[in-house]
């Protein structure tokens, strides 16, 4: 009957009873898993930061974008060198000290604060959501404003001088002070035979990123920065900047 039935294709009764999962199977399991997650781990730390970098010149990319077209529409001049009330260049006017008035006058090519914000960049607490001055909302809000900028403004750029400095992270060790003739305001100042130019550990960990007038954005160490610097063609090779902290 046995081999008449399995001839037809029906299954032999299984009356083995089924295995039970015994502790050493999982501790078996537990200890594999352990493996695969000491092995995946550096990948897995290591991928945050690649991405938030990304993001950040994804950023960088945008500013200049906007910025490049709001000088498209005046001139081929950026809102720090045009006066009020489409810009915030002038003798009675110290607006372009602070980094976030400099992007103020591109909101509508720039679209969104946001941007202005590197994720990795732990002295930006706040991300503004419009350029307005509504209170917890607004980058012109007096909480907000240089708070919620990751990036400094290049004041000596020049449509006319690709490799001029327009943008990039903030995270630049402390700089010398001169008047910016250029917008008549006082500012920090990038000399590139200065040996302390570099990048602090505040973003990218003694890395930086840079935006050039010409749109390009790059990735530099302290040592790629200060050749930056040196062949930006700034006419006094002074390269003034005002940064949000």
């Amino acid at each position: 009957m046995e081999n008449h039935l399995t001839s037809f294709g029906l299954a032999r009764p299984n009356t083995r009873p089924d295995r039970a999962f015994t502790r050493l199977d999982l501790m078996a399991v537990l200890a594999g898993m352990a493996v695969l997650t000491a092995v995946a781990w550096p990948v897995l730390a290591n991928t945050r930061p690649r991405s938030e970098r990304i993001t950040c010149l994804n950023n960088l990319r945008q500013i200049g974008l906007g910025f490049r077209t709001y000088a498209g529409a005046h001139e081929d001049l950026f809102p720090w060198l045009i006066s009020p009330p489409e810009g915030i260049r002038g003798p009675r006017t110290t607006r372009a000290q602070n980094a976030y008035d400099c992007f103020v006058p591109a909101s509508n090519e720039l679209a969104s604060p946001k941007i202005l914000v590197c994720p990795t960049d732990k002295l930006t607490p706040v991300i503004a959501i419009d350029f307005s001055i509504v209170p917890q909302k607004g980058l012109g809000w007096a909480g907000f404003q240089n708070f919620a900028v990751s990036y400094f403004a290049g004041l000596d750029t020049s449509t006319a001088l690709p490799n001029t400095l327009l943008a990039g992270d903030h995270n630049i060790r402390p700089l010398p002070i001169q008047n910016c003739g250029t917008v008549f305001v006082t500012a920090r100042t990038l000399v590139y035979n200065d040996p302390s130019l570099g990048w602090t550990n505040g973003v990218h960990e003694y890395q930086g990123n840079l935006l050039r007038a010409d749109g390009v954005v790059l990735q530099l160490t302290s040592e790629e920065l200060r050749a930056a610097v040196r062949g930006s063609g700034d006419a006094n090779s002074n390269n003034h900047i005002t940064t949000p902290k």
